[in-house]
C-alpha cells in the first residue's frame, strides 16, 4: 500500500532557497567612492537578505580597480570561479558598466554565466538574463555600449586626424 506524506509550508523539503551573490565595484580610492563601495555593499547585503527563499552566498567586490579588464578584478574573478564551482545561483549588480566597462569582456562574462545557467541582473538597465535568449542580451549592451562606442570611435578617429596633421606639418628628423 503507498502512503502519502504531506509536506508542511516552510519545511526544507519544500524547496531549496536560492543561492544568491552580488557584484560591486568602484574605479577609484577616493573618500567619496569608497563611501559607495560600502552603499553598495550594504545595500546588496539587505537586499538578499530581505528575501527569505534567497541566501546570500557573498557580495564580492573590487575596489579602486579600473571595470577596463576582467583579468585584473580578484573580486569578479572570484565570482566567476564560484559560479563556475555551481555556489551561485544568481548575480545582482548595480549597472553594466559597474560589472564591466569593456564591451568584449562583459559579453564574454555574461555568455559565460547565462552557459552555466546562471541568470543576471542589471539594476540600473532593469536587464534579467534569466531564460533570456543571448540576441536579445546582444541588444541591450548595444543600447548600454552604443554611446560610448560611438565616443571611443569618434576619439579614435580624432586622435588619427591629428597625428596624420602632426606628421604632415613637422618635419621629423
Amino acid at each position: 500500500m503507498k502512503t502519502i506524506r504531506k509536506i508542511e509550508k516552510g519545511s526544507p523539503h519544500c524547496f531549496a532557497r536560492l543561492r544568491v551573490a552580488a557584484y560591486c565595484r568602484v574605479s577609484t580610492d577616493q573618500y567619496e567612492q569608497l563611501e559607495s563601495l560600502e552603499t553598495q555593499r550594504s545595500h546588496y547585503d539587505e537586499y538578499i537578505r530581505a528575501h527569505k527563499d534567497w541566501e546570500l552566498v557573498n557580495v564580492y567586490y573590487d575596489e579602486g580597480i579600473s571595470g577596463t579588464r576582467a583579468d585584473t578584478r580578484p573580486g569578479l574573478q572570484r565570482l566567476m570561479a564560484d559560479c563556475r564551482l555551481r555556489r551561485i545561483d544568481m548575480v545582482l549588480t548595480k549597472s553594466i558598466s559597474r560589472f564591466a566597462r569593456n564591451t568584449a569582456d562583459c559579453l564574454a562574462l555574461v555568455r559565460e554565466l547565462i552557459s552555466l545557467n546562471i541568470p543576471i541582473h542589471f539594476e540600473k538597465e532593469n536587464l534579467y538574463t534569466a531564460g533570456m535568449p543571448i540576441n536579445r542580451v546582444l541588444r541591450h549592451f548595444r543600447k548600454a555600449f552604443g554611446v560610448w562606442l560611438v565616443f571611443k570611435y569618434c576619439t579614435i578617429s580624432l586622435h588619427t586626424v591629428l597625428y596624420n596633421f602632426y606628421r604632415r606639418t613637422h618635419i621629423v628628423i
